[in-house]
């Protein structure tokens, strides 16, 4: 008997454990983080005088009332418009429906697996506990993806809601896993399809289906391979809506900055990369490019950035302005050009010098360069004080 009540202790102390777990992590995150993220971002935008920016970009309208403004009123407006749109967008009634999947999904979970602990199960599949491996190797899967959200300030809604589809359908793919293999090999197979339903989904697929290729992986691969393999990145682009290398290329790197938990530094060159990939789609092509310090757009555009002497002055005077179109070359630059024009494949440096231009022309290009330029005023600044 004694021993009885210690098995059935035990298993409904690991099933209010299971099933308090998860949301307990969402409430710490909604009272303790969200709190930090908030002044994270702020002091990084005060620190780099991004305030009009993030007007510019946010809260356009406002911008167009106060763009004449002086500074410490921009600043003072960004407070109160930064403050209104993080509580806005972050309100507990954002969380409820997330939180409440989640509750309600882990005592689901909780109450089969205090079941199957106690030994007595009902359920289909249960034999040889498959169910109870299946639903082990999913929390076991989506785990350590909650506490990466929670430490990397990004367990937001979309991102809960994600993880408890792939809970469910990491459970799924367990047990459907175990369904094609032999008897003998089904808890196991229950226990990795959860823990790897990637790979488990691509077994399933190999088994039952014929081995087609998948016509979204071309868009995806590009992707991972412009953020090094860091799904986990993809994930949150995605979820503002950053989808394909073309996207990225144009989108804003503030915005970025803002709604995923990169740096700034990050978010431009990311952006900066993307654009490359347009102008620069052969891969070998960039990987010799890399190998001769070219990483990014702009990388190829400033080439023809420097102290140049000022158009129309007769004293001689310079500036730092880009070369224009009808200027000739300079001689320093010819060989770097030529050798820049022999990796791309093209034939004359005239060729290269209308690609360069394209790009100087570019107003997405335009406003990376700028934001570069501003980082590294505000780093010489800070070093010079």
């Amino acid at each position: 008997m004694a021993a009885m009540i210690d098995h059935t202790t035990l298993g409904a102390f690991l099933s209010i454990a299971l099933a308090l777990f998860l949301p307990l992590i969402v409430v710490v995150y909604y009272v303790l983080r969200l709190r930090l993220r908030r002044n994270t971002l702020m002091a990084k935008i005060f620190e780099l005088h991004l305030e009009p920016d993030y007007i510019r970009v946010f809260h356009f309208k406002e911008w167009e009332k106060i763009a004449d403004r002086s500074k410490d009123n921009i600043r003072s407006q960004f407070s109160s418009l930064f403050n209104t749109k993080f509580q806005g967008d972050n309100s507990f009634r954002h969380f409820m429906l997330p939180l409440a999947a989640i509750a309600i999904t882990m005592a689901a979970f909780a109450s089969i697996f205090y079941d199957i602990l106690i030994m007595n199960a009902t359920y289909a599949f249960v034999e040889g506990k498959v169910l109870f491996y299946a639903v082990v190797g999913a929390m076991l899967y989506v785990y350590p993806l909650y506490i990466t959200a929670y430490a990397s300030f990004s367990l937001n809604p979309p991102a809960m809601l994600d993880l408890v589809g792939r809970f469910w359908l990491s459970t799924v793919i367990g047990l459907i896993t175990a369904s094609v293999v032999t008897p003998s090999l089904q808890s196991a197979a229950a226990l990795l399809g959860g823990l790897l339903p990637l790979a488990g989904m691509e077994f399933i697929r190999k088994k039952v289906f014929d081995d087609k290729p998948d016509a979204d992986g071309e868009r995806l691969s590009a992707m991972l391979e412009l953020l090094h393999g860091d799904r986990n990145l993809l994930t949150q682009l995605e979820y503002i809506g950053v989808r394909s290398v073309l996207e990225l290329a144009y989108e804003n790197p503030l915005r970025l900055f803002v709604e995923t938990d990169l740096n700034l530094v990050v978010c431009i060159d990311l952006v900066d990369q993307a654009n490359l990939r347009l102008y620069v789609p052969d891969k070998k092509i960039r990987t010799n490019l890399n190998r001769h310090g070219i990483r990014t757009a702009i990388d190829i555009m400033t080439q023809l950035y420097e102290e140049l002497p000022i158009r129309g002055s007769k004293q001689g005077k310079k500036e730092w302005r880009f070369l224009e179109p009808d200027e000739p070359l300079p001689n320093h630059l010819v060989a770097p050009l030529t050798s820049m024009a022999g990796i791309l494949e093209l034939e004359k440096v005239e060729a290269l010098r209308n690609i360069m231009q394209m790009m100087i022309d570019n107003p997405q290009l335009k406003y990376v360069f700028e934001l570069w330029g501003m980082l590294g005023e505000h780093v010489d600044h800070s070093t010079v004080h």
